[in-house]
């Protein structure tokens, strides 16, 4: 054991005192010029020759050309049916586990209240089917200002500004004969904010 710790010793020795000059040979080779390779040079002989070569001599050589651009070993491919298989298993369900360490919780879903009932609603959008029935531009400052001398209450006109905004989006319009855009601003005594203006489509 001590002839094999001193023979190890002896390398180790002598791989660090040669290590130097290694590197330097190394390096030296690195930098050294390299000699020109027989190989012909691409842009000054295989193009100019191949541009000048007939197409009849080109298609002799096609088949050894198509057989240089593919390996020689093909990668394999998954079969389709495995390729299905993997993609219809089914993960496996993962056991909860007894660790409590986090300290994780689950919020309970919270439902959220429609602030307006629905008798509200049905009347309020009735009011506006009404105004809307007459025809004309209408801008929703104009609509509150009416609804509040129609003698409706504060929920009501804000249920006339929820119901008028809900219909800017197309997709949600609850007046189908018009289209919303925006138009300023307002400010009441029961909502402010972006003005919107509804205008008939026969009359874009």
């Amino acid at each position: 054991m001590l002839r094999s710790a001193s023979g190890v010793r002896a390398h180790l020795q002598v791989d660090v005192t040669v290590a130097g000059e290694k590197f330097m040979t190394a390096q030296a080779g690195a930098f050294r010029s390299r000699r020109p390779s027989s190989f012909p040079d691409l842009e000054t002989r295989l193009l100019p020759d191949a541009l000048s070569t007939s197409q009849a001599e080109l298609a002799k050589g096609v088949d050894a050309l198509l057989l240089g651009l593919y390996p020689a070993v093909f990668p394999k491919a998954p079969d389709l049916s495995d390729l299905l298989a993997l993609l219809l298993a089914k993960r496996e369900y993962d056991e909860p586990m007894d660790d409590d360490s986090e300290g994780a919780e689950m919020l309970p879903f919270k439902v959220y209240v429609d602030p307006f009932p629905e008798e509200t609603s049905k009347s309020v959008q009735a009011w506006l089917n009404r105004k809307f029935d007459i025809g004309g531009s209408w801008k929703l400052d104009e609509l509150l200002a009416l609804a509040e001398d129609d003698g409706l209450s504060a929920i009501e006109r804000q249920c006339v500004v929820y119901m008028l905004y809900r219909s800017y989006p197309d997709s949600e319009n609850l007046f189908k004969g018009f289209r919303a855009e925006a138009d300023g601003s307002f400010s009441s005594d029961v909502a402010a904010g972006d003005n919107l203006r509804f205008d008939p489509l026969e009359d874009r």
